[in-house]
């Protein structure tokens, strides 16, 4: 939104936009200012006509495609008056009702100089699929998605990567005088929208040239969805591979960035209790079963499992960890690398990055070196520490402290030294990623990370669906979401600085 309203201030020509975010919350510049709607009008006719009661239930008739398709899809004028005679204002202001517009007024006989606005318009398309009856839902949105190339300007000039786009655009016969566009982004579950309204702008090919600038900052740090893969129970990704468990937990798989995808049977009945972290193209997992908890691993070089035992109440399995090479776990008083030693110091919480481990008892943690056990740093928390997170500057914690304060701290690793504090959400998760100079956490509906060197915290995305295995791997954040019977992998790229 900065970034397009400083845009939007060294254009010429009057500028207003609103974004319905991925949460359907609502931000904007001059979002509230009536404009003419110029073919925006167009989209609320579609709608409005499919949502007749002789209409909403039976297939189209050929005739009434014939009437509806070219404008859309080419914005044609012809039949715009004989639908809105059709539909009559009455209908139209009820869809503006339901889709919660505002200010939108029907002018009639110059039905281009209708007033809406990119307030409304961006609430219009961020549900215009669910507006219109299930029957009809298909073609609607078809026709939205395939404007001719010679109206894809614009918004359709700067589509995200793997995102599926449905937009509209309203102009006043290229003069400039109303330059418009409304847009819906989809994807898997996740969806947003904007509406960018443009007027007295010295040109048409001026007018969209600023929608397209517009467009490209606002999509700046909207994540990518990858590619589809079977329905996960857990996930856990890492910089080589994407590990995960069936939707029981009865296997795991190991999908790596290069080579062969191997699944392994786990010996889960369920994903009660079922964890799962990994490291590089390795996976370690453990289940509960008759009052013990059983621990797993395995390799995507071979295909064997590793049974790494059993743990009960004389020797409990605690945290599980793994990052780069490491997988590590707690039992008892010790914590364990796979392959590795078994070093003397009481986990309860546990995580592996920058080539070591950071064991978290009480208020203190340890910085260790997995493989000869010496403490590298001992760093001391403002109460008691849930989740740890280290890479190889920095060390993050989340405690828990008086008067049920939550605190995000960090230190810088090779003195120890405290940089800051921050009190977060009482909804935040015990459950942290960093890379310098940010440290991702998620509250309860939203992705946040803090700038370690500024303090300040911001949300850069709010899912629609639940995150699976959200992890920082890299500079960029990555996760599972499933939807239906498959699952998708997402990625966020971290903010360019701090």
């Amino acid at each position: 939104m900065a970034a397009a309203e400083r845009y939007a201030e060294r254009r010429a020509g009057t500028i207003s936009f609103a974004v319905a975010d991925e949460a359907s919350r609502l931000h904007g510049s001059h979002s509230r200012v009536a404009a003419y709607s110029a073919s925006l009008l167009k989209p609320m006719l579609l709608v409005a006509y499919l949502r007749r009661s002789g209409v909403r239930d039976r297939p189209l008739r050929q005739r009434e495609r014939d009437l509806l398709t070219p404008m859309i899809r080419r914005s044609d004028n012809t039949n715009v008056p004989r639908l809105i005679a059709i539909v009559g204002e009455r209908r139209l202001q009820n869809l503006a009702e339901a889709a919660g517009m505002e200010h939108f007024v029907l002018n009639m006989p110059y039905w281009g100089s209708s007033k809406t606005t990119p307030r409304g318009q961006a609430r219009l398309f961020h549900r215009i699929d669910g507006l219109v009856p299930a029957a009809h839902r298909r073609y609607a949105m078809r026709l939205l998605a395939t404007v001719i190339p010679a109206q894809r300007w614009g918004v359709g000039r700067v589509p995200p990567a793997g995102w599926r786009l449905y937009f509209k655009g309203g102009w006043s016969s290229g003069t400039g005088l109303v330059d418009h566009q409304v847009a819906l982004y989809r994807a898997g579950g996740e969806r947003f929208s904007f509406a960018l309204f443009t007027r007295f702008d010295p040109s048409h090919e001026y007018g969209k040239e600023t929608l397209r600038g517009l467009a490209a900052r606002l999509l700046r740090g909207v994540p990518t969805p990858g590619p589809r893969i079977a329905a996960a129970g857990r996930a856990a990704p890492s910089g080589r591979a994407l590990v995960t468990a069936a939707p029981d937990c009865e296997a795991v798989t190991i999908r790596p960035d290069d080579g062969e995808t191997r699944t392994y049977t786990t010996g889960a009945a369920s994903c009660g209790g079922f964890r799962l972290v990994s490291a590089r193209s390795r996976a370690l997992w453990s289940w509960a079963e008759e009052g013990k908890s059983h621990l797993s691993a395995a390799e995507a070089a071979s295909p064997a499992v590793v049974d790494l035992g059993d743990f009960d109440s004389s020797d409990r399995l605690g945290a599980l960890a793994g990052s780069g090479g490491i997988l590590a776990y707690a039992h008892g008083d010790e914590v364990s690398t796979v392959g590795g030693p078994d070093c003397t110091v009481t986990a309860a919480a546990l995580e592996a990055g920058g080539g070591r481990i950071a064991v978290a008892s009480g208020s203190t943690i340890e910085v260790v070196d997995p493989s000869t056990c010496a403490v590298y740093r001992v760093l001391h928390a403002a109460g008691l520490v849930t989740a740890v997170a280290l890479d190889d500057r920095l060390v993050a914690s989340l405690s828990h402290g008086s008067a049920g304060r939550i605190w995000l701290e960090w230190f810088r690793l090779s003195t120890g030294a405290p940089l800051g504090r921050k009190e977060v959400s009482g909804a935040t998760r015990s459950r942290l990623s960093i890379r310098s100079p940010w440290i991702l956490y998620r509250a309860a509906h939203a992705l946040r990370v803090l700038g370690t060197e500024s303090g300040r915290t911001k949300t850069i995305w709010r899912p629609a669906k639940a995150q699976l295995g959200l992890r920082l791997v890299g500079t960029r954040i990555k996760w599972v979401e499933n939807q239906a019977e498959k699952a998708r992998i997402w990625t966020l790229g971290l903010p360019a600085d701090d």
